[in-house]
C-alpha cells in the first residue's frame, strides 16, 4: 500500500492522506504531500480537507433523517416545498436526490466564476436553477446537476428550522462522533490545519486554485480531518452539493 501511493504522490499525482480500516482497527494510514506550498507544510494526518461534492452523500443523509422524522417523503414533489418552480409538480425528492430530476446546472453557467466569489443562500441557489431549463423529462434520463443538492438543502432548511450546516451537525457528525468535521459557510473563519487548494499548472506545476465562496457548494464546504479520529471515519470540510 504504501508504496503503491508513494508512486503517485512522487510523481505529483496525489496530495493528501490515506487511511484503510477494518471495523475499528487502523491497518494504515499516512499523509502525503503539501498543506501549503508556499511555506513549504506538509500534510498530516491532522490536515482538513475541503471535499466539495463529496459532501453530497452528507446531504442525502440529511435528507433522510428528514423522512425518518417524518417531516417528507421520497415520493414527494418539489412544488410542494417550492411552489412556483417550474414543471415542479413532476419532480420528485428521489429524482433530485438521484439526478434523475431533469434540471440543468446553474453551476455551469457561463457567470459561474463570477458569482461563485460571493456568498449564497439556499433561496438565492434555488432561484437560479428556476432560470434552467430542463434537460429531460423527470424521472427517465440521469443528469448529474448540483442544483438538485442546493434545492435539497433549501429543503432542509425550511423543514427542519435550521440552517444547513446546523442540521448536519447535529443529526449527522456529533451523533457518528465526527468530531473534526463541520460544515465551512464562513469563509472568513481561521480553520486549524485547513489545507490550500492547488491546481495544476502545465504538466508538472501548480497554481493557487481560484477563490469561490463555497456557500455556493451545497451551501458551504464541509472540512474534515477525521483520520486522525476514529478509524473509519473520514475528515472534511463540506457544502450544500
Amino acid at each position: 500500500m504504501a508504496s503503491c501511493v508513494r508512486r503517485y504522490a512522487d510523481a505529483g499525482l496525489f496530495s493528501g492522506v490515506v487511511l484503510v480500516s477494518k471495523g475499528r482497527e487502523k491497518i494504515y494510514e499516512q499523509a502525503f504531500g503539501l498543506a501549503d506550498r508556499e511555506f513549504n507544510v506538509p500534510n498530516s494526518m491532522q490536515s482538513r480537507f475541503h471535499i466539495a461534492s463529496l459532501s453530497k452523500p452528507i446531504t442525502a443523509v440529511a435528507v433522510l433523517r428528514l423522512v425518518e422524522q417524518g417531516k417528507l417523503n421520497l415520493e414527494d414533489h418539489l412544488s410542494k416545498f417550492v411552489a412556483d418552480f417550474p414543471s415542479g409538480d413532476k419532480i420528485t425528492i428521489e429524482e433530485l436526490l438521484t439526478h434523475y430530476s431533469g434540471l440543468a446546472d446553474a453551476s455551469a453557467d457561463a457567470d459561474f466564476n463570477e458569482w461563485s466569489r460571493f456568498p449564497q443562500t439556499t433561496t438565492a441557489l434555488v432561484e437560479r436553477a428556476k432560470k434552467k431549463p430542463l434537460q429531460s423529462e423527470p424521472g427517465t434520463h440521469y443528469f448529474y446537476s448540483n442544483s438538485n443538492y442546493h434545492i435539497l438543502a433549501f429543503i432542509i432548511e425550511r423543514l427542519s428550522g435550521q440552517n444547513y450546516g446546523a442540521f448536519v451537525e447535529n443529526e449527522i457528525l456529533k451523533p457518528a462522533g465526527m468530531n473534526n468535521t463541520a460544515h465551512h459557510a464562513d469563509a472568513g473563519a481561521i480553520i486549524s490545519g485547513l489545507v490550500h487548494g492547488y491546481s495544476p499548472a502545465g504538466a508538472t506545476d501548480f497554481e493557487n486554485a481560484p477563490y469561490l465562496d463555497w456557500t455556493w457548494d451545497s451551501i458551504g464546504r464541509i472540512e474534515t480531518s477525521e483520520c486522525s479520529g476514529s478509524a473509519g471515519n473520514v475528515s472534511a470540510i463540506a457544502a450544500y452539493s
